[in-house]
């Protein structure tokens, strides 16, 4: 049976070139998923304040469902904003759908408040706000849409074994 570094040797040749291409893209994957934020769009809750004018940036949970995530988006106002052309890292289809949830008379929780008119009075669109709980629009800025929590994110571990690995070429040498 070999052992690891048997098998990497079977499987990477030794030549510098080879060893230095490898070496550079391990640290190159490292350093781009180390610290990776959720995947949620980081600029949407500035612009939701800036466009409807809300004297604060609503939580990143009013869209989404748990991790700031892609697939999260599963709160009432998260989907219709989907629905009205909401599109990921994109500022304008963000706008577009604000604008057509306030034309729609969308009120996703049926309270009787427009969805847009609830996040610029610093309530959550999808149901009561209770202070601490998920509703509650305070955001958190240990998390927030870009935060993460050390060793929870898919990219964490990645990032762990593209180190690992450039450290151990770089010893080979």
């Amino acid at each position: 049976m070999h052992s690891p570094t048997q098998l990497f040797q079977l499987v990477v040749p030794r030549r510098p070139t080879v060893l230095r291409s490898l070496r550079i893209s391990l640290l190159t994957l490292g350093l781009v998923f180390v610290g990776q934020p959720a995947w949620a769009t980081p600029t949407f809750p500035s612009v939701i304040r800036e466009t409807l004018g809300a004297s604060a940036e609503p939580a990143c949970q009013v869209c989404h469902n748990g991790p700031t995530r892609i697939g999260t988006v599963t709160r009432a106002f998260g989907l219709a904003m989907r629905a009205r052309g909401l599109v990921l890292y994109n500022e304008a289809s963000l706008r577009s759908a604000l604008a057509k949830m306030r034309s729609d008379g969308v009120d996703s929780n049926g309270d009787g408040v427009l969805d847009v008119d609830a996040l610029k009075a610093g309530m959550d669109p999808n149901g009561e706000v209770v202070a601490g709980e998920i509703g509650d629009l305070t955001p958190r800025p240990e998390f927030g849409c870009v935060g993460s929590v050390a060793g929870t994110e898919p990219g964490s571990l990645l990032s762990v074994f593209a180190v690992l690995g450039f450290l151990a070429l770089r010893r080979r040498r």
